[in-house]
């Protein structure tokens, strides 16, 4: 899909800064975050031409295993849906919004202030709420949801998330 993270952004851009300050054309290194951002598009127009607004978002941080939210595309990506009048629940299995310290915290609160009323309790409660679940991560808590999708779900899978194809409404992301 798309990367993210407190590391790789920062240095891509600290990058393409220094070349600058030194008139260094890096017309790859410039590309990068721009080329980064066009799944992005791509994702929310998928969802948009569902024309379903009852979205459940599975696996928010930037990769599985970790709660770091800070510039994860998905996040970014539920921002968007949220502004075009989605009504988005997140869940993940690594985040926990009273764990949440630091500039992790800081960034979620101020990508997304009303987190806690978005958030999920369980996977379940995910999936009660959602006519599109969109999977943001390949997490291993998520190695069953082929088998879970009802009947009137759509699926958006940013991730490929394996046997998830086989579901009647089934929107892979190949980018």
């Amino acid at each position: 899909f798309s990367f993210g993270g407190s590391c790789l952004p920062k240095d891509v851009r600290a990058l393409t800064y220094r070349a600058r300050s030194l008139d260094v054309e890096t017309p790859v290194l410039n590309a990068i975050l721009p080329s980064n951002r066009l799944p992005l598009q791509d994702a929310l127009e998928t969802v948009l031409s569902l024309g379903k607004r009852k979205v459940s978002v599975l696996g928010f941080a930037f990769k599985p295993g970790t709660d770091d939210l800070r510039e994860s595309p998905v996040v970014e990506l539920i921002e968007q849906m949220l502004g075009k009048g989605c009504q988005v629940k997140v869940w993940d299995p690594c985040v926990q919004l009273e764990r949440l310290t630091g500039a992790n915290r800081e960034y979620l609160l101020k990508v997304l202030p009303h987190i806690a009323e978005l958030m999920a309790t369980s996977l379940d409660d995910a999936l009660d709420h959602a006519d599109v679940l969109v999977v943001g991560q390949n997490a291993p808590e998520l190695a069953g949801l082929p088998g879970q999708v009802r009947s009137h779900q759509a699926v958006v899978d940013l991730v490929r998330l394996p046997g998830l194809d086989a579901v009647a409404n089934y929107h892979g992301f190949h980018r």
